[in-house]
């Protein structure tokens, strides 16, 4: 991302075709970062729709009236953002970015409503990317208009936008969800800094699948240029927030609900883009946080402002905007506080959470026997020891998941706080529902209930950590090329 002014200007036409209320407040933000945005209007005064560039899907590139190939010869040397847009080739750059959006967001690829793009011309007073939403009769229908020449992360970001825009609008009926503006910023960061290869398709390159033995946590970025193949390693997608917020001060949650102009530009925006994309992982780490903000983004339409889903959606975490302040403040002093440079390696640490994950106990199992040493995990900890057991034990799996915050690599922290977030909040809800005696068989159905959620989600955390640990050996031994 440039550290250029995103402020552009856009045609008088298209303001006085912005809805009132909070889609003004939506709207002026919107162009404030590039993108301009038409609610429930009629579209902007452009060219009809024309046979479509591409095959229908939810993604159809039209062909706009003027000459495409008067552009390709741009010099995009002195910025190297600068993308020249191929029809042909959008359409698939577009359901590359959905296809990252909607596996973050845990959803299945199954649309409601396409999204019509039209390539505009590159002049002086050229507008920023034009998004427009209409509802129909029988639904909804989006239109983006993209110059021809464009910076990648503004494309990124409109279609980022109009995907959440889509997916909230799926259950509105008289009028459009609101976006909170750090959401689309969030995920255009964590998209633009997770790829290892450009989202946009250039002429000479082509998407490549990778093969299950190349395949890695999350979408791999993988391409094909110029016939060579190049597989992208997964790196820290934190890397940009790091450096940063090494410098200056994290930005509160109220600044980053309601950014003034003064944060949306220069240095101070660049500021704002690491704070959202931080705030969006912090949530997406919280237990269910997936779910809760999936469903944040379900409720938009029925609220006529984002916090009222946000506060809905995460009320066991949150009862008031005072509360998200508060959190949102511990966790970005712990983000900004702890040292990069001084972690151990990812073989290294994952051996340590392994470690930290096994506990050793003496097990008596009738009276005149002798103690056995066991090696349990935390699952066997919850399923055969009696509560005030399991408090000690898994007191100090906390202990140590806790303490080795300030040195697990990077790419295992938020597995690492996962586990621990799941044990204390296991142990937090079993408090509370009371000691149950020590048969399983004679524990109450509230007491069962919370020891197999808690094992279930042991048991999906401890997948992500086997298949990290099977990703590692395999860039230490790759198969041998054909």
């Amino acid at each position: 991302m440039s550290g250029r002014d995103p402020i552009m200007r856009t045609t008088r036409a298209a303001q006085g075709r912005l809805a009132a209320g909070h889609r003004l407040r939506q709207g002026s933000l919107l162009l404030l970062s590039g993108l301009s945005l038409c609610g429930n209007g009629a579209w902007a005064g452009v060219t009809p729709l024309v046979r479509p560039v591409t095959r229908p899907g939810q993604f159809v590139v039209h062909s706009n009236q003027f000459d495409l190939s008067a552009f390709g010869s741009v010099d995009t040397s002195r910025n190297l953002q600068l993308r020249v847009l191929e029809p042909k080739l959008l359409g698939v750059s577009c359901e590359r970015i959905k296809r990252a959006l909607l596996w973050e967001l845990g959803l299945r690829d199954v649309y409601r409503a396409r999204i019509h793009l039209f390539l505009v011309p590159v002049h002086a007073e050229a507008p920023p990317i034009f998004i427009a939403a209409t509802r129909y009769l029988d639904g909804w229908s989006y239109r983006l208009e993209v110059p021809v020449v464009i910076e990648e992360d503004k494309l990124v970001r409109a279609v980022v936008q109009v995907m959440l825009q889509e997916i909230a609008n799926r259950t509105a009926t008289d009028k459009g969800a609101e976006i909170p503006f750090w959401l689309t910023e969030g995920f255009t960061q964590h998209l633009l800094n997770s790829a290892d290869s450009d989202w946009i398709l250039q002429p000479r390159t082509s998407a490549y699948k990778p093969r299950n033995d190349m395949k890695r946590a999350g979408p791999a970025i993988v391409s094909v240029q110029s016939g060579t193949v190049v597989q992208g390693l997964r790196r820290d997608p934190l890397f940009e927030a790091r450096r940063r917020l090494a410098s200056h001060p994290p930005l509160g949650f109220g600044e980053l609900s309601l950014p003034g102009p003064e944060l949306l530009g220069g240095e101070k925006w660049m500021i704002y883009q690491s704070c959202s994309q931080l705030l969006l992982r912090d949530l997406l780490e919280l237990p269910n946080g997936r779910l809760r903000l999936l469903q944040t983004l379900q409720t938009l339409a029925r609220f006529y402002n984002w916090q009222t889903a946000f506060l809905q959606a995460f009320n066991s975490d949150f009862r008031t905007l005072l509360d998200v302040e508060k959190w949102w403040a511990v966790r970005a002093a712990s983000f900004v506080g702890r040292d990069h440079w001084q972690t151990w390696r990812m073989d290294i640490s994952l051996v340590k959470l392994s470690e930290a994950l096994r506990l050793s106990a003496q097990v008596q199992s009738a009276t005149n026997t002798s103690p056995v040493t066991l090696e349990l995990d935390p699952q066997r900890v919850i399923q055969e020891l009696d509560f005030a057991r399991q408090r000690q034990f898994l007191g100090s799996v906390i202990a140590q998941l806790q303490a080795m915050r300030q040195s697990i690599a990077p790419e295992l922290l938020s597995l690492a706080d996962a586990y621990r977030v799941t044990l204390e909040e296991y142990l937090r809800q079993r408090s509370q529902a009371g000691y149950a005696p020590e048969r399983r068989s004679q524990l109450p159905p509230d007491v069962r209930t919370l020891a197999r959620d808690a094992l279930q989600k042991l048991d999906r955390l401890d997948a992500r950590r086997h298949e990290l640990q099977q990703s590692l050996t395999a860039q230490s031994n790759p198969s041998p090329s054909l």
